[in-house]
């Protein structure tokens, strides 16, 4: 079998042809250029006939019969030049779609790669089986790094766990005897024997490939405009040429009108507006990638959000400090630095980095009452000595820290210092003051995640982290509300907590937490049923399902994961949300725009129609007319050229916090937001 040609080699080679016949046409051969024409006619055009073929032997008459036989009868009429302008541009259509398509199915493919080939599972020895064979019931030993090949219950071994692939969850999760895992998640850190409670196509990640696969298969397809409007303009024209022929006799008026009512400037009417709307929407950081999207993308009603990733920065980041006991902010984190500087657990970076933006490092000794034995108002900034360092699984670390006094001309007594969860406190191993209390509560209430910081058994501090909001995202809100989207959803795999908690403060009517890939699904599904037209912004694994079943589906940024862009009809190339509502907005554009030159392009084949059947046009002035027509058709869509994002909503693009969004009750001795405001209490 010989290789398989490109898609795009015949409209290239007519691309070539019809160049080649207007520079011989330029240079006075005539002859020459109407063959070029011909000939391009003829190498683009062939495959739209045999399509025009097709459908005829199934009953269907569409635009591809009516492109074919303008062509032949402009090719007939000696009008060649519009025969080769009409097959070409038809067929670079076509060739566009069915690179997009293609660019799904190589998604895919990476996706079913993502799992591993083999587990190591326990058969009277640990042996490394193939990961279709493995068994309900038998035991798999995980290390660091490894993925879970199957769905299972942690009996042996503690480790971090991250399940952002499958769920959306950006914090990785402690796991234990007990506990369940899901398959397509990473061992992070640590050691973990499972049971294998569901294997093959029962497992969770296997019922996301099913889903995709399915979702593809159910979602329509959006049609072109033309394609629709073409079921009844071909048979129409057709008719209208025939009773010509048939009233007349007169071949050559019917070939006229064939090629007065040619679909020239309907045909172009799309092609024009949609290549400027789709660089317009490139130069704006929005890569769409079929056409046909911006039809659906300015009907959108309702838009659903993924949480992590894509309304959130996918980060994990100290958003608050609580201090008690007369401590400063600089000198808890000093002390929570000394110990997560020496640990690798997920939550360490984030604490680092919050005490650089401080100016902190293991060794700060910045204000903090100077009592007997407490290190110094200030003193040169070198690391304190850390022994005994331990790690307290699932719930944080303890060592000893040598500091100096005052002048650094002795060492003090050395201080146990405790960084770690809640479950400190619920053991017994440190104190909560009673002010601490209130603070805790009210941000465990809000979702986030609490790290204490104690120094010999008693809390000094308490670090508030979350995956906090994208600067952009209330601005993007806003711009979907003034474009008139009524549904605004937000749908995660995060716990209920901090969607909850998010949802409020973005202001969106719906936020549900805790879904997996086939709850959220579902929950696309139900919208869809209820008669929502959406578009669903997401850009993980978990996310592909409902992905798949949206009218529109987002993926934010060139760097999310290779399903989400390979299902997205719109790519963030920016990585920015306001991008979302901008795409909307330019949709809606393009779509009037590609409606108007409809319009115009039947209006005046209409008018031309008329104008050759009562006598009162001849082929070379109802030519020069279809002409202007199209001039006109081309002119109106380059106009998306000079589309701007309207004045108002500009500065809804720049970079803004969500201001009062993650405010607290006024409780414990210092508080520090993010946003760096600090008030003393």
């Amino acid at each position: 079998m010989g290789k398989e040609r490109p898609p795009w080699l015949w409209p290239g080679v007519a691309a070539l042809l019809m160049g080649a016949g207007w520079v011989a046409g330029r240079a006075g051969f005539a002859a020459v250029a109407e063959a070029g024409m011909v000939a391009a006619a003829l190498v683009s055009g062939l495959p739209i006939g045999r399509k025009a073929w097709a459908g005829l032997r199934m009953g269907s008459l569409g635009i591809d019969a009516l492109v074919t036989l303008a062509a032949a009868g402009a090719i007939a009429i000696g009008e060649a030049w519009e025969a080769a302008a009409v097959t070409f541009l038809f067929s670079l259509g076509e060739v566009l779609e069915g690179a997009s398509l293609a660019r799904a199915r190589r998604a895919l493919e990476d996706l079913v790669s993502w799992m591993p080939e083999t587990a190591r599972v326990d058969r009277g020895g640990w042996v490394d089986v193939p990961v279709e064979e493995i068994r309900q019931g038998e035991r798999l030993a995980l290390r660091s790094g490894e993925k879970l090949p199957v769905d299972g219950e942690v009996v042996a071994g503690r480790a971090t766990v991250d399940t952002s692939r499958v769920t959306g969850e950006s914090m990785p999760e402690l796991r234990e005897p007990g506990d369940r895992v899901i398959a397509g998640s990473i061992v992070q850190a640590g050691y973990l024997e499972v049971v294998a409670t569901r294997v093959g196509a029962e497992s969770t990640f296997q019922k996301v490939v099913a889903l995709v696969l399915e979702a593809q298969e159910s979602k329509p397809r959006v049609q072109a405009f033309l394609e629709r409007f073409g079921r009844l303009y071909t048979p129409m024209v057709l008719l209208l040429a025939a009773g010509s022929l048939v009233v007349t006799r007169d071949v050559r008026l019917a070939l006229t009108l064939l090629v007065v009512a040619c679909p020239g400037a309907l045909v172009m009417a799309a092609p024009v507006s949609l290549m400027s709307g789709l660089a317009m929407a490139a130069r704006h950081g929005v890569l769409v990638r079929r056409a046909s999207v911006l039809e659906a993308l300015a009907r959108l009603d309702t838009v659903v959000f993924d949480k992590t990733g894509t309304l959130t920065q996918g980060a994990p980041a100290v958003v608050a400090t609580h201090t008690f006991h007369g401590w400063s902010e600089k000198g808890v984190l000093g002390d929570a630095v000394a110990l997560e500087a020496r640990s690798e657990h997920p939550l360490a970076g984030a604490v680092l980095a919050a005490a650089r933006e401080l100016g902190v490092t293991s060794g700060e000794r910045s204000s903090r009452p100077s009592v007997s034995g407490d290190r110094p108002a200030a003193a040169e900034d070198t690391p304190w000595p850390v022994d005994e360092l331990e790690v307290l699984p699932g719930r944080g670390l303890v060592a000893r820290v040598q500091r100096e006094s005052t002048g650094g001309s002795a060492l003090l007594p050395p201080r146990v210092i405790h960084v770690g969860s809640v479950r400190l406190v619920q053991e017994g191993e440190i104190r909560l003051p009673d002010e601490a209390r209130p603070v805790l509560e009210a941000e465990e209430a809000a979702g986030r995640t609490v790290v204490l910081v104690a120094e010999d058994r008693r809390v000094v501090g308490l670090l508030a982290l979350e995956d906090p909001p994208r600067p952009e995202a209330a601005g993007a809100i806003a711009w979907l509300r003034k474009l008139g989207i009524r549904s605004l959803v937000i749908l995660s795999g995060d716990r209920p907590a901090p969607v909850t908690a998010l949802g409020r403060a973005l202001g969106v009517d719906e936020a549900r937490g805790g879904l997996l890939p086939q709850e959220k699904h579902a929950e696309v599904a139900r919208l869809a049923r209820a008669g929502h037209r959406m578009g669903m912004v997401g850009d993980g694994i978990n996310d592909g399902p409902a992905l798949s079943r949206a009218d529109v589906a987002f993926a934010m940024g060139l760097g999310g994961t290779d399903l989400a862009r390979g299902l997205a009809d719109v790519v963030v190339a920016w990585d920015h949300l306001t991008q979302v509502p901008l795409a909307i907005e330019l949709a809606r554009s393009v779509v009037r725009d590609v409606r108007q030159n409809v319009a115009l392009g039947v209006l005046t084949a209409g008018l031309l129609l008329a104008a050759v059947l009562a006598g009162e046009a001849h082929l070379g002035a109802a030519m020069l007319v279809h002409q202007l027509s199209v001039l006109a058709v081309i002119g109106n869509g380059l106009r998306l050229f000079l589309y701007r994002p309207r004045h108002e909503n500009l500065s809804l693009q720049r970079d803004r916090p969500v201001s009062g969004t993650f405010a607290l009750p006024k409780l414990g001795r210092s508080h520090r937001t993010r946003e760096g405001s600090s008030q003393v209490r």
